[in-house]
């Protein structure tokens, strides 16, 4: 499932077979409904480059607060269904220690430029926490210094 302001579906749908993969086009701010089984829910839909988030920054809160929201709600339906979210250093702010690890809480300035992401993602890593009241299984992966093509 990708999010409308990303239109990587044709990249996802190239990269994996269809037989193992089924992906959704829909934007995650809004009600999340998946018929029938669900093994894995891989949320990867906000921007993740300052040049793209700072263009679209309520979109980016959103898909962070209510995109997250949303697709929890899916997963608690299904039960069974595996959550596994994407990040990237950026949640850690202007960061103080070098490398960053999972106990740094990082150095955001959440009325910056780049508030928005940051704080979409503290949003959602608070509710991946919060996840487990409900026990639901839930990951995240920091995705640093990626290069290649998108």
């Amino acid at each position: 499932m990708d999010n409308p302001h990303h239109r990587f579906d044709a990249i996802y749908r190239a990269s994996v077979p269809a037989k193992e993969f089924e992906f959704y086009f829909h934007d995650v701010t809004k009600f999340v409904h998946v018929p029938g089984k669900l093994d894995y829910i891989l949320h990867f839909a906000s921007p993740a480059s300052p040049i793209d988030y700072l263009k679209i920054p309520i979109q980016t809160l959103k898909v962070g607060s209510l995109g997250t929201h949303n697709l929890l709600g899916l997963a608690k339906e299904k039960k069974k269904a595996r959550f596994l979210i994407a990040s990237t250093s950026e949640i850690y702010g202007d960061p103080s220690v070098h490398p960053q690890n999972e106990e740094y809480w990082g150095n955001v300035n959440p009325i910056g430029p780049r508030g928005v992401y940051d704080e979409a993602k503290r949003f959602w890593s608070t509710s991946n926490g919060v996840s487990t009241y409900h026990g639901l299984e839930t990951r995240i992966v920091r995705i640093f210094n990626t290069y290649g093509r998108a």
